[in-house]
């Protein structure tokens, strides 16, 4: 039988493990946060905290060896001098027991992830948003083309898609009548919408016939996957220049070799997600009032999405060199972002609103007017992109 881990045994797991002493005292409640993974942090009186996590097995005591991809891209990082800069992007991984699944992280008390400081703050910091873009930039272009860096991830993975192309066209292939029968309304009403405009559709299956492996990326984007020093203010006015050490990005499970436009419209479509999420939906409403209508407004958006995109250009200049399209695609990237997400809602059985049907119409915007959707997100042309290039290159 599995062992599981509990909020009454953890302790004892970490003096089985070696990894704390009996004599430690706890310094408050062990807190236990229910995600995908079982997690629990644990935090002692002499300022040691862990974060330990346990992967969930299935009726047969399987994983799926999410937590097996994390402690890989620690070992990848510290496996190689050239990727030593990387380091400290990373959670730090303390132990790794495979045969219980549980991967033991140093826990960072004095960080928020940056979905927290922007819910409390309310604006988006512009020097923030470019800490996350040059973070990203340093993770692709040391990772660019390398087959040895392949390779690695490849053969030790548990994963055997780790370097193939994601399958994003499933769920959104043409469906017939017999299909409707078998799913609910609101995803009925999600596919009679997405099959409305066939341009939509081939906007996608072109991105996937087009997706470059290419690099390390981390896959999941989430603001929630940020960390941020919680004395980012104070460091940004000591040190403007450097940034580098307010990030982390956090759980890297479904890390891939692939498409650094893939990575960075994940990220692009969250901030796309605060504006949507934020409209004031009437059915008296137009889409275009309900848009000017957002509480967060995407002209507060502008300054950090563009931020991103300048800084990351700016720290990996040969992306254009390299991949000529990589403006355009991380845009349409972004409009495929936002229709998985809407698609994973409804599987969620969350209501395909108006709200939703909003997202897909900017995704669509995103996906077929990469263009046009740059300058409307960002307030910027990409000819105004390219010319940043110029000051790092």
């Amino acid at each position: 039988m599995a062992f599981l881990l509990s909020t009454e045994n953890v302790v004892n797991y970490l003096q089985d493990q070696q990894l704390c002493h009996p004599n430690e005292q706890l310094l408050k409640p062990i807190a236990a946060k229910e995600y995908k993974n079982f997690n629990l942090v644990v935090s002692f009186n002499n300022n040691r905290h862990f974060l330990i996590k346990q992967e969930r097995f299935d009726s047969q005591e399987k994983t799926n060896g999410d937590l097996h991809n994390e402690w890989l891209i620690n070992q990848f990082f510290n496996q190689f001098d050239q990727l030593s800069s990387l380091r400290s992007l990373a959670s730090e991984v303390i132990s790794f027991d495979s045969s219980s699944s549980i991967l033991v992280l140093s826990y960072l008390p004095d960080h928020l992830t940056l979905s927290e400081i922007y819910t409390a703050r309310q604006d988006f910091p512009s020097q923030l948003a470019a800490s996350v873009g040059y973070a990203l930039a340093q993770v692709h272009r040391l990772t660019w083309q390398q087959e040895e860096y392949q390779n690695y991830l490849k053969h030790n993975s548990q994963d055997n898609s780790v370097d193939k192309k994601p399958n994003f066209l499933r769920g959104l292939e043409r469906i017939g009548p017999g299909v409707f029968a078998q799913i609910c309304t609101d995803a009925i009403e999600f596919f009679k919408l997405y099959q409305r405009y066939p341009s939509l559709h081939q906007a996608v299956v072109k991105l996937y016939e087009n997706f470059q492996l290419s690099c390390l990326t981390h896959n999941d984007l989430r603001l929630s996957n940020i960390l941020v020093d919680s004395q980012w203010e104070k460091q940004l006015k000591q040190n403007k220049s450097n940034t580098s050490s307010l990030i982390k990005l956090i759980d890297w499970e479904f890390f891939h070799w692939g498409d650094p436009a893939f990575d960075l419209g994940i990220l692009i479509a969250q901030y796309l997600q605060r504006w949507l999420n934020s409209l004031y939906i009437n059915n008296a409403l137009d889409l275009e009032t309900s848009l000017r209508l957002a509480t967060t407004p995407l002209e507060k958006l502008q300054p950090s999405i563009a931020a991103i995109m300048i800084t990351y250009i700016q720290n990996f200049p040969k992306i254009l060199k390299y991949y000529p399209q990589f403006i355009l695609k991380t845009i349409q990237f972004a409009g495929l972002a936002l229709i998985k997400e809407t698609q994973n809602s409804i599987e969620y059985h969350e209501p395909f609103d108006n709200r939703a049907i909003a997202t897909l119409q900017v995704a669509k915007s995103l996906l077929c007017y990469p263009n046009q959707a740059l300058s409307v997100i960002t307030g910027k042309t990409e000819s105004d992109l390219l010319a940043t290039q110029s000051v790092a290159a």
